[in-house]
């Protein structure tokens, strides 16, 4: 008995000090991350296979006009969010200088251009005009410097990551108001190339959620179901404003300020639905599997457009199976990716998610 007593006292003083980790996990931040991921399936899969239908099938113009409205209010939650969510579990990395953000920045530069090769030889196969497709070495080597794929993401962390870090001694709204100039001059400007452009617009959601963890850990606290509600209410409102006013241009500073509010707001929502336990095992499973479904997702549905040509597919199916297209692939384009990267992470083909000097990759 005697000496158990310091054991349990270990314990006592130990386990109180655990949540104030700064950047520690929290199930909404994974469910978040599965969200957004798989509104990146659905737009990829809607875009690239249902849109290309309407140019030779006339009545998938209903089927694709639909899908687009919805796309258009997913836009709003797809990268800042996915973006916010990345940046705060980099905030400790990022906060503690750049011996402990290099392994992060390394391992996405690897990352990116591991990925680009496997691009460009699954480009081997793919047939001409399906979107993103990387041809050969040669274009290997120009997206190093100029992203053409959706793996500007990956390049945009380390990127961020290096900034942020480099700025982590400058106060929090100064940083936020630099992002924030940016990314209007980059949407207003428009000099850039398509994903650099992104990548200027973007970094604002990623530095709110690297310099300000403690807003995002106090959103799962302070969630309660009447506001997440009342949240629900208002984002509509927001993201559905331009309806409202319809001969208004809205300014591009109001779609940072909107940008901003809708990632806001949908945490608050999401920290709500993560209590339920289908939820949880939604930020368990597929939360903490994002890289898997991101990096997977464009070659798998380069080869399902390259088998199912849209052209093909239009004349195969019934106007109604055309709606419900989106709903069958973008769910099974997601579960072939988390299988495949299962099976991948098995083998020493787990590189292709994690560093070989970091060994095999974690959660």
């Amino acid at each position: 008995m005697l000496e158990r007593r310091p054991v349990a006292a270990a314990t006592r003083r130990v386990t109180p000090s655990a949540p104030a980790v700064t950047g520690a996990r929290l199930p909404w931040v994974d469910a978040a991350r599965g969200l957004a991921v798989c509104g990146v399936v659905l737009f990829h899969v809607c875009l690239w296979h249902l849109t290309p239908m309407a140019a030779t099938d006339p009545a998938a113009a209903g089927a694709v006009s639909g899908w687009g409205r919805l796309n258009a209010l997913i836009d709003a939650l797809r990268m800042p969010v996915l973006l916010s969510m990345s940046g705060y579990l980099a905030s400790r990395r990022i906060a503690a200088g750049f011996r402990a953000a290099r392994p992060s920045v390394a391992a996405n530069a690897w990352l990116y251009v591991v990925w680009l090769v496997v691009y460009a030889v699954v480009g081997v196969a793919v047939a001409d005009g399906v979107p993103h497709r990387v041809d050969g070495p040669v274009d290997v080597l120009a997206q190093l410097l100029v992203p053409d794929t959706p793996l500007w993401y990956l390049m945009a962390l380390v990127l961020y990551t290096v900034v942020l870090t480099l700025l982590r001694n400058v106060p929090g709204w100064a940083v936020l108001a630099a992002f924030a100039l940016v990314s209007w001059t980059a949407e207003v400007v428009d000099a850039t190339p398509e994903f650099w452009t992104k990548i200027l617009a973007l970094g604002l959601y990623f530095a709110i959620g690297a310099r300000f963890p403690q807003l995002v850990r106090s959103l799962a606290s302070r969630a309660t179901v009447p506001r997440a509600f009342l949240v629900a209410v208002v984002l509509a409102a927001l993201i559905w404003a331009d309806r409202f006013f319809p001969t208004v241009e809205l300014s591009e500073a109001f779609e940072r300020v909107r940008g901003i509010a809708v990632v806001v707001g949908f945490g608050c929502i999401v920290a709500v639905l993560v209590r339920s336990r289908p939820m949880q095992w939604f930020a368990r499973v597929i939360g903490r599997r994002t890289l898997w479904i991101y990096v997977l997702h464009v070659p798998v549905l380069q080869l399902l457009v390259t088998a199912l040509p849209p052209e093909r597919l239009a004349h195969a199916l019934p106007t109604p199976a055309l709606w419900l297209l989106p709903v069958v692939e973008a769910p099974t384009v997601v579960v072939v990716c988390w299988w495949v990267g299962r099976l991948l992470s098995a083998t020493p083909a787990r590189v292709l998610f994690s560093p070989p000097w970091q060994g095999r990759p974690g959660a």
